[in-house]
């Protein structure tokens, strides 16, 4: 996919936070590399945009663009011109907010 010299990505996995947004040659697969368990296959564009998948894809970011490997469809749109556009509008799609409090076990008695 291509993308903007001033497009930016961010996402896949919490603990590479410190790289987002991802530089050119940066890559990564979500089909071998969880990451501590703590990744999703949601990429989120500077520029609005987001890459989703229900299951696992690899990814790289390249001079021209985003290039997606993956074994299952991947859903591309463009849902405004902000990163919290990207976000707002993938997550009410694809995993929208229920409401509900989690089990309180998860505040007063987490595991370390």
């Amino acid at each position: 996919m291509q993308t903007d010299v001033s497009e930016y990505w961010l996402g896949a996995a919490v603990n590479e936070g410190e790289k987002m947004p991802f530089k050119q040659g940066y890559s990564l697969s979500l089909f071998i590399d969880n990451r501590g368990n703590q990744t999703s296959p949601v990429l989120l564009s500077s520029k609005g945009r987001y890459i989703w998948s229900e299951r696992p894809f690899s990814f790289e970011i390249t001079a021209d663009g985003v290039l997606i490997t993956s074994v299952d469809s991947v859903y591309v749109a463009k849902a405004g011109n902000t990163l919290r556009d990207a976000f707002v509008a993938c997550s009410k799609k694809f995993f929208p907010a229920s409401g509900r409090l989690p089990d309180t076990l998860l505040f007063t008695k987490p595991q370390y």
